[in-house]
């Protein structure tokens, strides 16, 4: 199944919130100063990263709309 632009919005931005939420939890069980703004960039780089992976290695099939 190939990614939609409307999927890989979707995706990318659940994506981000929930890397977001996780570093900032881990932050904080582990008794450390959250960095809000740090972990914000984190979470875009590396979703971008994972996306980008995806479009390159992904299904080279035609979308079903």
């Amino acid at each position: 199944m190939a990614i939609t632009k409307k999927r890989f919005f979707i995706t990318f931005l659940v994506g981000i919130i929930l890397t977001y939420l996780a570093t900032s939890g881990l932050q904080y069980f582990r008794g450390q100063t959250i960095n809000w703004l740090g972990n914000l960039g984190y979470a875009f780089y590396f979703v971008a990263f994972v996306t980008l992976l995806s479009w390159l290695f992904g299904s080279k099939k035609k979308a079903d709309h």
